[in-house]
């Protein structure tokens, strides 16, 4: 062999890449690269498919990354909103979840979730609300159709009940234009009592609304103490039974009351509202604002008798400045001021004559 022959052999087996170092048989015996070269090659001779499918991945992550903050977020308000129904906090619960479901309608779970926050609320317009938009007209499973049905049922028994006692307040009211005052509320009592033998009504809303405006304090407590007995899921007589009983000066009584309540319903505005009645009446009034602040942070439109009653705790409490905004703030809101809330505010009565004798 001579030398240029030698010389093209070695060349032969020389990497075509480095031109230095001699070529890798170990993976395959048609290798044209050091082993060195062929691991570089390697990892930079990426497919175009693959490059295309990696730069995918990519923006999907990017994507995802974007809204991971506003799904853990949504999770941690879905978490508490079940809690919130474990616990008996039944408005907490139905804010929690209304507030979910609108920015996702589509979830018929969440539809019948915050449905039944609203029914153990006792929002009967949020409720039927829910109902007639959400569920009404969707095709359900079995498990959720048998619910719908029982919705249904006290929709029409309430909805019903509470047509016939309108048709009988009309009728009460143009008597009392034509100045005929107590015969007008006797025929709407009496009204109430003929109600009570339709079987088909609902007896609760019969019981309460004889319980609000019979004259007798024994009726009257006679008749919440059967509104609240009638129907265990509801609790909106119970602030009125005991409201009457602490009218009454029956303060143990009334307070058993509305802690019954709240054991049902741990967000019954108006019986946490009596029970910090109850403490600022005995003097214990950092206590009671303690109450009837959480009274109003859990419905401060709902009922006047809440934002009244956080003024006067307020104003019991040397908390000046901050009462008279709220003052003005329902004043505002063109709140429509109690007669026995004005004298207060005069300083013509105080809080025993106000929430005992009164009756607020």
């Amino acid at each position: 062999m001579n030398q240029e022959q030698e010389k093209e052999e070695v060349n032969q087996n020389i990497c075509i890449i480095c031109k230095e170092k001699e070529k890798d048989y170990h993976e395959t015996e048609n290798s044209q690269m050091c082993k060195s070269c062929r691991e570089k090659h390697q990892k930079l001779n990426v497919p175009h498919k693959i490059k295309l499918f990696l730069i995918a991945i990519l923006i999907l992550f990017v994507i995802s990354t974007n809204k991971l903050p506003s799904i853990i977020s949504d999770y941690k308000v879905y978490k508490e909103a079940e809690d919130h129904m474990k616990a008996k906090e039944y408005t907490l619960a139905y804010n929690k979840y209304k507030s979910l479901l609108d920015k996702n309608d589509e979830s018929l779970v969440l539809v019948f979730e915050t449905t039944e926050a609203a029914m153990h609320a006792q929002y009967f317009t949020e409720f039927y609300d829910l109902y007639d938009k959400y569920i009404a007209e969707t095709e359900l499973s079995d498990a959720q159709y048998a619910k719908s049905v029982e919705y249904v049922n006290l929709l029409d028994l309430y909805g019903e009940t509470y047509n016939k006692i309108e048709e009988l307040y009309e009728k009460a009211e143009k008597m009392l234009s034509e100045d005929n005052s107590e015969q007008a509320i006797n025929q709407f009592i009496n009204g109430l009592k003929e109600l009570l033998k339709n079987e088909n009504l609902d007896k609760t809303l019969i019981y309460y609304r004889l319980g609000l405006y019979s004259y007798n304090v024994e009726d009257a407590l006679n008749y919440m103490k059967l509104a609240s007995e009638n129907d265990s899921r509801f609790t909106y007589p119970y602030a009125y039974y005991g409201n009457i009983l602490r009218s009454n000066g029956e303060f143990k009584e009334a307070k058993n009351i509305y802690k019954l309540a709240l054991s049902k319903n741990a967000t019954d505005a108006l019986s946490i509202r009596g029970l910090g009645i109850l403490n600022l009446l005995e003097g214990n009034k950092k206590e009671a604002l303690e109450k009837v602040r959480y009274a109003y942070e859990l419905e401060p439109y709902y009922d006047s008798y809440i934002a009244e009653t956080l003024v006067i705790t307020l104003y019991e409490n040397n908390l000046k400045e901050e009462a008279d905004s709220l003052l003005k703030e329902m004043q505002d809101n063109e709140v429509i001021i109690d007669l026995n809330f004005k004298e207060y505010l005069d300083g013509t009565i105080n809080i025993k004559e106000y929430f005992v004798e009164g009756g607020e």
